[in-house]
């Protein structure tokens, strides 16, 4: 077999393929991306900023929104300030955007400089300001167009992160040291930014989160740690004020909050309405902060709040990493998310074909499992219930079509015999918390714990028997099974280092031998066909094969980049491998040669687990409520079919709406849109003709299916 090195493969041998559909988000919506910033310029007018270049706005008051173009790809978005409705800037790291229209268009600039910047403010239409790291501080009075630096000094490494200014000439500053982050920082500059001298905190401000300037000696601090209650029932939110530039300081109890992270930000809307936030709550008060009401905003405690905006009395618009978008009209007595989709934390997803599949997982009351019918745009709940502390369902298997496990990480599985819909609960006895399943028939199942107990019944759970791995002293079992039939299994294990070790069994659990794969690395994914072809990723490797069930192995790449490869075996020739989350490879022939299926990094969250049924089909799952898909219909979905993809079955091409078919004898012909989804399909009827097939312009794959082959041809319909 010829030997391909990573760092040619990656980059040499993937190049003829064109960039094919982009991962789509399923869940949630209107982004999957981290929300930081919310600015609302009218009642319902207002825009979001958030990772990933993620800016989006709205004219509904947040009922849909658009995404708004953002020139330099993957940047964290987070500071975004509107001075009136038509002046809005928005910076980060050296980019520098500017709207002068209420943000129907944006004006881009770079100003590189030694640091970034991280927020902005404008006192009025041609006068404003920029911070950022490093202490940089620069000034326009042309609304933007031009820039002076004031102050950008890598010495002593003090970082700004927030700066208001009162009038033309005074105005504060905060940050931190860079060498010590505990050590908060406030400045006062009377020259309009030129020169700044520090202004003394009280001494149990380690960090300032915020600051808001009211006049030139009266101003706020939201503090960025929190004060246990004496009764240890929680923390009590705080937040300074001052009425003489900082000379002294009034401390103002806000309530009780859930995080020691405190207050992250405080604004006042006119003398006497303002508001502050902490995780998950908000507090507001209408006589100038005298007074403070705490409103729990999310019943989920870890709901981290990054911005607030409050157009008008009583609609306030609060948003969080999660990401999550809460919206209020009756001044915080009830919030409604306008962030769609199933929301919680997502342990594993299964599909038995393009369309129907499951999901796990829970939230901070329940574990879930959803249903989809159509590919993962809709999901239905088919079974919740109480967490009981710490109740989990942690991963699902499909052994036949129609008949579904689920395992519990409390002693029970749940069994489905109509694909999902309902679902019947088995307990089991045991001392071990099981947390992997694998079953290869209606009948056969195994768990397997972490530390190498394995669990096996071979009558659909009536009963059941335990078994060890016997793995060698220090290992445990890493992520997971991998059965071939109800005899041949693998088990993957890993030390508290990087070290591992793989296991097979040729007798369905009873017995395991340990597999020589060539390396003491972990292995971070398997998967294998049913004729024993087996497939590995090794940590800081690269890719292994054996064909004969782990007897012998093979590299088919090493690259010490190929850390978080995850790898799939649909037969003895069609292998793929997602890399680092960005690069999904295919390979028709064993790993000798491959292709790229889709080489773009799937926005959102951090990705937890891939599922891939085809080469062309799949789905992922991650932080953040993510869930995602991509459909390559460009690729074979049959290995031994796989056609010439400049050979063409039908034209004319481009057509309008009638298409002839050279292929004779074709039992099917379906014709799908580019997000994979399928909008008609035609019968076999001995004709060589399509009349009136009635598509709306656009692009469109056509997939016809012979009693052998499967065709699949990129079509325009004008």
């Amino acid at each position: 077999m010829m030997k391909i090195y990573a760092s040619l493969m990656f980059i040499l041998f993937f190049p003829f393929m064109s960039k094919p559909q982009l991962w789509t988000t399923l869940n949630p919506l209107p982004t999957p991306n981290s929300i930081h910033q919310v600015e609302f310029i009218s009642q319902d007018t207002g825009f979001i900023t958030g990772g990933n270049s993620t800016f989006l706005g709205t004219t509904d008051g947040g009922l849909s929104w658009k995404s708004v173009p953002y020139p330099i790809e993957g940047v964290q978005l987070s500071s975004l300030n509107f001075f009136g409705k038509n002046l809005g800037i928005l910076v980060s790291w050296s980019h520098i955007y500017i709207t002068t229209d209420g943000g129907n268009s944006w004006t881009y600039k770079k100003k590189q400089l030694n640091g970034d910047y991280t927020n902005s403010f404008f006192i009025n239409d041609t006068i404003g300001w920029l911070c950022g790291t490093y202490q940089i501080v620069t000034k326009t009075t042309d609304g933007g167009l031009t820039w002076q630096t004031l102050s950008n000094n890598i010495s002593g490494a003090m970082h700004y992160f927030d700066i208001e200014f009162a009038t033309e000439n005074t105005g504060y500053v905060a940050g931190y040291s860079w060498d010590t982050p505990s050590q908060p920082v406030l400045k006062r500059s009377d020259n309009g930014g030129r020169t700044w001298h520090e202004v003394l905190l009280p001494a149990d401000v380690y960090k300032i989160k915020d600051i808001f300037v009211i006049s030139e000696e009266e101003l706020w601090i939201a503090v960025g740690n929190a004060s246990l209650n004496p009764g240890n029932d929680g923390y009590t939110a705080k937040a300074y004020h001052s009425s003489d530039g900082g000379n002294s300081w009034v401390y103002h109890d806000l309530g009780l909050c859930y995080s020691s992270a405190g207050i992250s930000r405080i604004h006042f809307e006119d003398d006497d309405h303002g508001w502050a936030m902490a995780q998950s709550h908000i507090y507001i008060t209408e006589d100038g902060g005298q007074n403070w009401v705490s409103k729990l905003i999310s019943s989920n405690m870890f709901m981290p709040l990054e911005d607030c905006s409050n157009p008008i009395d009583s609609i306030f618009y609060v948003v969080s990493t999660l990401p999550e978008i809460l919206k209020t009209t009756d001044n915080g007595t009830t919030w409604n998310s306008q962030v769609s989709g199933i929301k919680g934390y997502f342990n594993d997803i299964r599909f038995s074909d393009n369309e129907h599949g499951l999901l796990c997982g829970f939230d901070l009351s329940e574990t879930f499992i959803y249903k989809t019918d159509d590919g993962g745009t809709n999901w239905i709940k088919t079974f919740g219930q109480s967490r009981n502390g710490i109740q989990e369902i942690l991963e699902i298997a499909i052994p036949t079509p129609g008949i579904v496990y689920a395992l519990g990480n409390q002693d029970f599985i749940l069994k489905s015999k109509d694909a999902g819909n309902t679902w019947l609960k088995m307990s089991f006895n045991s001392n071990k918390i099981y947390k992997h399943i694998a079953a290869t028939d209606s009948l056969n199942i195994i768990l397997g714990a972490i530390d190498g107990s394995i669990l096996k019944t071979i009558d659909g759970g009536f009963s059941w028997y335990e078994y060890q791995l016997n793995q060698p002293s220090g290992y445990t079992l890493y992520n997971s099974f991998e059965f071939i039939d109800n005899l041949i299994g693998y088990a993957t294990l890993s030390n508290s280092g990087s070290l591992g070790k793989l296991m097979v069994t040729d007798d369905g659990g009873l017995t395991w031998r340990i597999s020589d794969y060539g390396s003491v690395n972990k292995i971070i994914s398997i998967s294998c066909s049913t004729n024993n072809t087996c497939l590995i990723s090794i940590a800081n490797e690269g890719l292994s094969k054996t064909v004969n069930a782990g007897q012998s192995w093979e590299p088919i790449t090493t690259s010490s980049d190929l850390t978080n490869t995850i790898v799939k075996v649909f037969d003895d020739l069609t292998f793929l491998a997602a890399f680092r989350n960005t690069l999904v490879a295919v390979s028709f022939d064993g790993g000798n040669n491959w292709e790229v299926a889709i080489d773009e990094n799937p926005q959102g969250g951090v990705i937890k687990k891939h599922l891939f049924i085809s080469p062309s089909k799949g789905w992922n799952i991650g932080t953040g409520n993510l869930i995602q898909a991509y459909f390559n219909p460009t690729l074979s979905l049959v290995d031994a079919c796989r056609p010439d993809q400049n050979e063409g079955f039908i034209y004319p091409n481009p057509s309008t709406n009638s298409l002839q078919i050279k292929i004779d004898t074709w039992k099917t012909i379906a014709f799908f849109d580019i997000k994979g989804r399928k909008i008609k399909e035609f019968d076999f009827a001995n004709r060589y003709q399509l009349n009136q097939i009635d598509l709306p312009s656009g692009i469109y794959f056509v997939e016809l299916l012979t009693q052998q082959k499967r065709h699949i041809q990129k079509l325009l319909i004008l």
